[in-house]
């Protein structure tokens, strides 16, 4: 039964966590919030990594980690916001199918790994002692691959949404009629 609240209060954190993230993406740097998003995620790692060598045992403390973990899980909307802004600073003119495609292509290989992911970590679970390393290994290489890219193309308040091809939460465009709340630029 205490799984279930903890899956419903992740949900519910990572549901209402979803529109705060799409707006910090407007208005801060997109590869900055993703660096936070993953020393967030670390820092929920390493304390449950903590719990499954039973050094932690405090359930209130595992329950918060899991929040965090769901409140910074802004990976895949902040990282599509990147993905069609660097497209739009490269190539302008670039077409929809241009971007369906690459939003695809993320969204393809995010999904392969929730098909790998749990194939890697029970051969892992029987076969190394210690399979949390290969986790600390990822969070690792993610950081240093976040730190490689380049980070001027970033939103800012000074900035108005249609100069940077976006659409915010606070209203419409009215230069281009259309509505507001989507996290991809307008057509």
């Amino acid at each position: 039964v205490q799984v279930s609240y903890v899956a419903a209060i992740t949900g519910l954190t990572s549901l209402f966590s979803a529109g705060l993230q799409g707006t910090l993406s407007d208005h801060f740097s997109k590869v900055s919030l993703l660096k936070i998003s993953s020393v967030g995620q670390g820092i929920s790692q390493l304390v449950l990594g903590l719990y499954a060598f039973d050094v932690l045992s405090s359930w209130p403390l595992f329950v918060a980690m899991r929040v965090l973990a769901a409140a910074l899980k802004m990976g895949m909307i902040v990282s599509q916001a990147f993905v069609v802004d660097h497209l739009r600073k490269t190539d302008p003119n670039a077409s929809d199918s241009t971007t369906t495609a690459l939003i695809s292509s993320l969204m393809s290989w995010s999904n392969m790994g929730f098909l790998v992911g749990p194939v890697l970590g029970g051969f892992m679970a029987h076969t190394l002692s210690y399979p949390f390393v290969f986790s600390v290994f990822v969070f690792g290489a993610n950081v240093v691959v976040l730190s490689m890219i380049d980070d001027s193309a970033r939103g800012g308040r000074n900035k108005s949404a249609a100069a940077r091809g976006c659409i915010t939460i606070h209203g419409t465009d009215p230069e281009r009629g259309v509505g507001a709340g989507s996290p991809f630029p307008s057509p």
